[in-house]
C-alpha cells in the first residue's frame, strides 16, 4: 500500500481534525460531527460480504497489476466471490470488511 502513496497510519487524531474541519468549515456552519467507525463480520452463505470484497477487489485491479501485485488472470474476479465464500465455508471462518467511516451533525435551530 505504501508504494501505491497511501497513508496508511493517518490516525485517528488527524482524522477526526479533517472531518470536524469539513463540517464546521464556515461554509457548512455545522457543530462538531458525531463519528462512528463500524465495519461487517461475516461468514454465512447468504453474506454481501464476499460481493464486496471482489468487487474492491474488480476495482483496484488495475493499480494492483501497475504495482506487479497481481494480474487479471491470478485474481479471476469473476469467480472471487464464490471461492472467498466456498473457503470460509469449508474453514468455517468469517470474513471482516475494511473499516466504515461514517460522521453526522444536525444544523443547529436558529431561535
Amino acid at each position: 500500500m505504501f508504494s501505491a502513496g497511501c497513508t496508511m497510519n493517518i490516525g485517528s487524531k488527524k482524522l477526526l481534525r479533517e472531518v470536524a474541519s469539513t463540517f464546521c468549515g464556515a461554509q457548512a456552519g455545522l457543530p462538531p460531527p458525531e463519528c462512528r467507525l463500524a465495519c461487517v463480520m461475516d461468514g454465512g452463505p447468504y453474506s454481501p460480504v464476499y460481493e464486496w470484497l471482489a468487487e474492491t477487489a474488480r476495482s483496484l485491479l488495475p493499480r494492483m497489476e501497475a504495482l506487479g501485485m497481481t494480474t487479471a488472470a491470478a485474481l479471476d474476479c469473476d469467480t472471487l466471490s464464490e471461492r472467498l465464500r466456498q473457503e470460509a465455508m469449508e474453514k468455517r471462518g468469517v470474513v471482516i470488511s475494511s473499516p466504515l467511516i461514517g460522521a453526522f451533525a444536525r444544523k443547529p435551530h436558529s431561535m
